[in-house]
């Protein structure tokens, strides 16, 4: 009788932590791969960097920030030389909008994206985190920096 209910009980408790593993139920975390930061940091003199983080459903999403100076002449120009520049590391356009952002993924990196926006337009669209906000006032107290990139890194899914 005794190994009839510890065997019922077991069979109880792998159940409930599939289905709360299933629902969401236990939090977790997807962090950008420290390779792809390396990228980031790569193509340019970094002028400020910070994570953001969301979370639904139980997953955390930490998102890598950085904003560097290509040593574009204009907004154009910086965006076409942080995409050349990432090319040349592996990152392949998959989305693309007039002169201002570009989305790029990255067979190396699985499903992560990687974003190059104008500063001009992450401002545009007047949804930035706090720490974004930081960030891109500390890029524009840097001297020298005509038009920086601002790159964002989104972790693939786990």
């Amino acid at each position: 009788m005794k190994g009839w209910f510890s065997s019922v009980a077991g069979l109880v408790l792998l159940s409930v932590s599939l289905l709360v593993s299933g629902c969401g139920i236990l939090p977790r975390t997807a962090e950008v791969d420290p390779g792809i930061v390396s990228d980031m940091r790569g193509i340019g003199k970094v002028l400020a960097e910070t994570k953001t983080k969301s979370t639904w459903r139980g997953l955390t999403t930490v998102s890598q920030v950085a904003i560097v100076d290509v040593g574009g002449t204009n907004t154009g120009d910086a965006l076409h030389r942080a995409t050349e520049l990432l090319r040349e590391r592996g990152w392949v356009v998959v989305a693309q909008g007039r002169s201002d952002w570009v989305v790029m993924t990255s067979r190396e990196w699985g499903e992560a994206r990687l974003a190059a926006n104008s500063l001009e337009f992450i401002e545009s669209t007047g949804d930035l985190d706090p720490a974004e906000q930081k960030a891109i006032l500390q890029a524009r107290k840097s001297a020298g920096s005509n038009a920086p990139v601002v790159l964002e890194a989104n972790p693939a899914d786990p």
